[in-house]
């Protein structure tokens, strides 16, 4: 499966993630959805700070995906979760090699996304990646 697939089939076809990418830990996008595309800077940023013993970095300054800011939520793992208002929010995961980005909104639950997510990282460190 090639990694636009993994965003199309994997993470936007199952109805609980509004917009996707995939990236490398350089922050370098393998695979988005449109028009949604995460800048390398972003997601370099968001790889640094998750890899750090303590996540304080995103409580001054929040996540930042696309331009839009989050609300850090919680660290869990290899899993960030951030909220912007009620109605959107981020869910992020590493792998060994890759950062999976996932943005949810309009009516989808947080949870359906978090978990949708979660399969995703935890299959693909099953392959290695």
């Amino acid at each position: 499966m090639s990694w636009q697939e993994y965003v199309d089939v994997s993470l936007l076809g199952t109805k609980n993630v509004s917009k996707a990418s995939i990236h490398g830990m350089d922050g370098g996008v393998w695979a988005h959805s449109s028009p949604f595309k995460p800048e390398p800077y972003e997601i370099k940023a968001i790889v640094d700070e998750m890899n750090k013993a303590s996540p304080a970095g995103f409580y001054g300054s929040g996540i930042v995906v696309d331009t839009v800011k989050y609300t850090f939520v919680q660290k869990k793992g290899d899993t960030l979760y951030g909220r912007r208002g009620q109605e959107s929010g981020v869910v992020i995961a590493l792998t060994q090699k890759a950062a999976i980005v996932a943005v949810y909104e309009g009516g989808i639950q947080p949870g359906a996304c978090q978990s949708v997510v979660e399969k995703l990282a935890i299959f693909l460190k099953d392959q290695g990646c």
